[in-house]
C-alpha cells in the first residue's frame, strides 16, 4: 500500500534516547508536558499515527498484555491528552464533523474499492479506538433523531480499501443521471437527480476534501466550474466562501493541512519528494484551487494566522509582537539584527556575475553571517518581482531574496515559515509592502498555479544531484513594462557592464519578452552589443508565458541592471546605430546642413507634466530664434513619442484613456501648426515623430542643444547622446520633487553635460481638483523662458 499521511502505521523510532515521530520524511520529538519523551510506561509501545481528525491527531499504543490506548497529540506533536473522554466543544465537533460522514458511507454499503482516505483511515484505527468514536457520535447532544443504530459487525470489521491513486471518482451518466463511480451516489441538487446547463458536463469527483465531495465540470467553450456536494451526493454550491457556515468550517479545516503541505514542500523545504495528495491536489483545475484558496485566506483569522505580511524595518525597533527566534524544522533559530541587515543590503548583481563566473554564489546568513553557498532558484511572482530561494542548512532555516523593480536590487529578505519580511530600511519596506502586502496569499495563488510545475523542477533537480543547477538566462522587460526610460537606464546599463564584465564564452543567453512589439527599444542588443551574437532568443510572448518552462527545466532568470548611465551605454548605441544601413537616408539629410547652421531640438511632452498650449510657445519661440540666429536660419528638430524601425508606435504609460486622443496625434496637431510657422519664416523642419528611435537619436546628437519638458523623453537626450538641453516642469516638481536630477546628477550619468531648469518664479501649475499635484501641467513666463534660451544658445548652438 503507497503511504498513506492520514494512517501512518509504526510511526515512532527511538533517536539519541528521545522519541521522535515520523512526518513525511522528517522526525519531529514527541514532547509531553514540554518535555521530550524519552520512553514509554513499562510494557507498552506506540504504534500508528493516525491524522484523521486533524488539526487533532492519535498516537495508538498496544500493551503486551493486549490492551491498547492512545495519546491525543497537537500539530506540533506535543501531548494534549490520554484519552477520549470529556473533550472540549471545539474538540468533539471536528470529531463529529469527521467522524459521522464515515459511518454514514459505510452503513450506506459503500465499502468496495476507492473508498475516500478518511474512511480508509477510521478503518485502519484499532478495533476498540473505531467503536469509542462511534459511540461519541450516537451519544452527541445533537445525534440525529431517530437515533442511528451502531455499524452491523460485518461493517464495523470491513477492511480498509486503499483510496483511488489518484482520490478521484469517475463521473458518469446513465438513465439521464449523474453516476459517481461504483458508489452507487448519484449527483443531486434539491433532492432530485440534477440537470446542467446546456454545454456543461460533469469530469470527476474528487475525495480529497471528504466528507465534501469537490466536482470539476466542463463547458464546451473550454470554461471549467466547480460544485461542491455533501458526502451523499447533494450540491451544496459552487463558491467555497458562500457555502452553509457548518459545511465552509468543516471544508476549511480539511483542505488547510494541504494549503500547509503546498507551503512546507514548495517553499520551506523544496528537495524534498511530494506526496501523492498534493501532487492530485495540485493537478485540480485553477478555477477550483483558487475558490479553495480564497476560503484558506477568508479563514485565516478564525484559525489564528496572522495577516497581511508581518514587516520588521531594520532601522526601527523589533515590534512587540515579533522575535527574533524562528521555527525550523530541527527546532528554532535566531535572527540577528546586524547579519540580517548584511543579508539585505547584499549587491544581488554582483551574485549574477558571480554565478556565471563561478557557477554558484553565496550569501551570507541572517543567523550567523556566515555565507551559505547557493545557485539562486527562483520564484517568479511577475516580471517585475522574484524571490530568490535560499536555504542555510546549518540551522535548517529557509530564506527568500526578495528582488523587485526595474533597477531589481535586494529589497527584504522573506522567511516563509513565520510569513515575516525584513527590509533594511523604511523605503525598502514601504516598496515591498506595495508589491507583497499580503506575502501569504500572493505566494499560495502562485503555488497553486504552478506548483505542478515547481514541482516537475524539484524533482529534475534532485534527479540530477550533485550538479542541479539549470540554465541561467538573461531577460529583458516586455509588457506591460516596456518604458524607454527604465529599459535604458536598467536592462542597457545591466547589459554593459554584463559584456563588459563576462567572458564572452560565458555570457548567458538573453531573452528578449514581447518581441512583436519591438521591445528592444534603442535597436537589437546583439547588434549594440556584437558579442551576443547567437545568444539573442526573441519570445512574441509575455514573460509569464514562459514560467512553467523555467520551472519545469530548471531555468534560472536573472535580471543584470545597472543604474549608472556610463558614456559606454551611449556609445555603444549610438555605434550601433551609426553602422546600421536603414538610417544611411538620415545621416546623407543631416550631413548636408550647412557647417555652423543652428540646430536645435524641441522635444514634446503631452497628457500630463506639460507645458501649456505647446504649439503656441514653441511657435513664438521659432520666431524668437530666427531674430536671435539672423541672419543665419536654425533648423529645428521637433521631437516626441516615437515608434520602432518595424513602425509600431511605442506609447506611454497613461496613453489609455478611454475617449481621449492618442498622444502620438495630438503631437502631430502640435506639429502642424509649428511647420506652417516654420515654413511662414523660412526655417527648417525636421519632424521625427512617430518615427523609429534611431532617428531621433541621430538628430539628436547633432542638436546644439534641446528645450523640453522633464519627462522619459530626457532619456534619449540626455543618457544616450548626452546633449545641453533647457528643461521646464511645473512649479511643485521644481521645489518638492526629488528626482530631478536624473539627466544630470552624475551619481546616474556619467560627466553630463550642462542642464538648466527655467526657475520655479517663472512657472505656474494648473492645478486639477482630485489629481497629484505632481502630475499638473503649467504655465511659463515666455519672456523669460525666450531670454534663458538666448544665453543658452550662445554657448551651445
Amino acid at each position: 500500500m503507497p503511504f498513506d499521511p492520514l494512517h501512518q502505521p509504526d510511526a515512532t523510532m527511538q533517536v539519541d534516547g528521545v522519541v521522535m515521530v515520523r512526518d513525511q520524511d522528517r522526525l519531529r520529538t514527541l514532547r509531553l508536558g514540554g518535555q521530550a519523551v524519552r520512553h514509554f510506561a513499562p510494557g507498552w509501545r506506540a504504534g500508528a499515527l493516525s491524522r484523521l481528525l486533524q488539526p487533532l491527531l492519535l498516537l495508538e499504543f498496544h500493551a503486551a498484555t493486549g490492551e491498547s490506548g492512545l495519546w491525543m497529540l497537537d500539530e506540533a506533536f506535543e501531548h494534549l491528552r490520554p484519552n477520549l473522554d470529556s473533550l472540549p466543544p471545539e474538540q468533539l465537533h471536528i470529531v463529529l464533523d469527521t467522524i459521522r460522514p464515515v459511518l454514514d458511507w459505510l452503513r450506506d454499503g459503500r465499502l468496495g474499492d476507492g473508498q475516500p482516505e478518511p474512511v480508509s483511515a477510521f478503518l485502519s484505527l484499532q478495533p476498540s479506538l473505531r467503536r469509542t468514536l462511534e459511540q461519541m457520535c450516537l451519544a452527541a447532544p445533537d445525534a440525529p433523531d431517530p437515533a442511528r443504530l451502531p455499524l452491523e459487525q460485518r461493517l464495523a470489521d470491513t477492511a480498509p480499501a486503499p483510496p483511488p491513486d489518484d482520490h478521484t471518482l469517475p463521473v458518469h451518466a446513465r438513465d439521464g443521471r449523474f453516476m459517481i463511480g461504483a458508489t452507487g451516489l448519484i449527483v443531486l441538487q434539491g433532492g432530485a437527480p440534477a440537470v446542467l446547463h446546456p454545454g456543461w458536463q460533469p469530469l470527476r469527483i474528487c475525495t480529497l476534501a471528504f466528507p465534501v465531495l469537490i466536482l470539476e465540470l466542463s463547458h464546451e467553450s473550454g470554461a471549467a466550474a466547480v460544485w461542491y456536494l455533501d458526502h451523499r451526493g447533494e450540491f451544496i454550491g459552487h463558491q467555497a466562501t458562500t457555502l452553509h457556515p457548518a459545511a465552509r468550517t468543516q471544508l476549511a479545516r480539511v483542505i488547510r493541512p494541504l494549503f500547509a503541505q503546498l507551503w512546507r514542500s514548495l517553499l520551506l523545504h523544496p528537495d524534498e519528494p511530494v506526496d501523492a495528495r498534493l501532487i492530485r491536489f495540485l493537478a485540480l483545475h485553477e478555477v477550483i484551487k483558487l475558490d479553495l484558496m480564497a476560503l484558506m485566506l477568508e479563514s485565516r483569522t478564525e484559525a489564528g494566522i496572522p495577516h497581511p505580511t508581518q514587516v520588521w524595518t531594520l532601522t526601527e525597533p523589533l515590534p512587540r509582537n515579533l522575535g527574533y527566534v524562528i521555527p525550523t524544522g530541527t527546532g528554532q533559530v535566531a535572527i540577528d539584527p546586524e547579519h540580517a541587515r548584511a543579508a539585505c543590503l547584499q549587491p544581488l548583481q554582483e551574485n549574477f556575475i558571480e554565478m556565471l563566473l563561478q557557477g554558484e554564489t553565496s550569501w551570507p546568513s541572517p543567523v550567523d553571517g556566515q555565507k551559505v553557498r547557493t545557485i539562486l532558484r527562483p520564484l517568479y511572482y511577475d516580471n517585475l518581482c522574484f524571490a530568490y530561494q535560499l536555504h542555510d542548512a546549518r540551522h535548517d532555516l529557509t530564506f527568500h531574496i526578495v528582488a523587485l523593480e526595474w533597477h531589481f536590487r535586494t529589497f527584504g529578505i522573506y522567511f516563509p515559515s513565520i510569513d515575516l519580511l525584513v527590509a533594511a530600511d523604511a523605503a525598502s519596506a514601504t516598496r515591498t509592502r506595495h508589491y507583497c502586502l499580503d506575502f501569504v496569499a500572493m505566494m499560495q495563488r502562485h503555488l497553486l498555479v504552478y506548483g505542478q510545475s515547481i514541482a516537475i523542477g524539484n524533482a529534475r533537480i534532485k534527479a540530477h544531484a550533485p550538479s542541479p543547477a539549470g540554465p541561467l538566462v538573461q531577460a529583458f522587460r516586455g509588457e506591460p513594462t516596456l518604458h524607454i526610460g527604465h529599459y535604458l537606464w536598467q536592462d542597457l546599463t545591466g547589459l554593459d557592464a554584463l559584456v563588459a564584465r563576462v567572458p564572452a564564452g560565458k555570457l548567458p543567453p538573453c531573452l528578449v519578452f514581447d518581441s512583436h512589439l519591438a521591445a528592444e527599444m534603442y535597436g537589437p542588443i546583439d547588434r549594440i552589443h556584437p558579442e551576443l551574437e547567437g545568444r539573442v532568443i526573441r519570445r512574441p510572448s509575455p514573460f509569464e508565458h514562459s514560467i512553467r518552462t523555467f520551472y519545469e527545466t530548471g531555468t534560472r532568470v536573472m535580471k543584470i541592471t545597472g543604474m549608472v548611465v556610463t558614456r559606454s551605454v551611449g556609445a555603444h548605441v549610438m555605434a550601433a546605430i551609426d553602422t546600421d544601413p536603414r538610417w544611411d537616408g538620415e545621416r546623407a539629410e543631416m550631413a548636408a546642413i550647412a557647417p555652423g547652421t543652428p540646430v536645435i531640438l524641441l522635444g514634446l511632452r503631452v497628457g500630463n507634466r506639460t507645458l501649456e498650449d505647446q504649439a503656441g510657445v514653441f511657435g513664438r519661440l521659432v520666431e524668437d530664434l530666427v531674430t536671435a540666429f539672423a541672419p543665419k536660419l536654425p533648423v529645428i528638430v521637433l521631437d516626441g513619442h516615437n515608434s520602432s524601425a518595424e513602425g509600431a508606435t511605442y506609447r506611454s504609460v497613461a496613453d489609455d484613456r478611454p475617449g481621449a486622443t492618442p498622444f502620438i496625434d495630438a503631437e502631430r496637431a502640435i506639429a502642424a501648426a509649428l511647420a506652417e510657422t516654420c515654413a511662414a519664416r523660412g526655417v527648417r523642419l525636421v519632424d521625427t515623430i512617430g518615427r523609429p528611435v534611431p532617428v531621433s537619436l541621430i538628430w539628436c546628437r547633432r542638436a546644439g542643444f534641446f528645450v523640453a519638458p522633464w519627462g522619459a523623453a530626457l532619456a534619449k537626450y540626455r543618457w544616450i547622446c548626452n546633449t545641453p538641453g533647457l528643461v521646464m516642469t511645473g512649479h511643485w516638481n521644481l521645489v518638492q520633487r526629488g528626482d530631478l536630477d536624473l539627466y544630470h546628477n552624475p551619481a546616474v550619468l556619467e560627466a553630463p553635460s550642462e542642464l538648466v531648469f527655467l526657475p520655479a518664479d517663472h512657472v505656474q501649475d494648473i492645478m486639477v481638483p482630485g489629481e497629484a499635484p505632481d502630475r499638473a501641467n503649467f504655465r511659463v513666463d515666455e519672456a523669460a523662458l525666450f531670454g534663458l534660451v538666448r544665453r543658452f544658445a550662445l554657448n551651445h548652438a
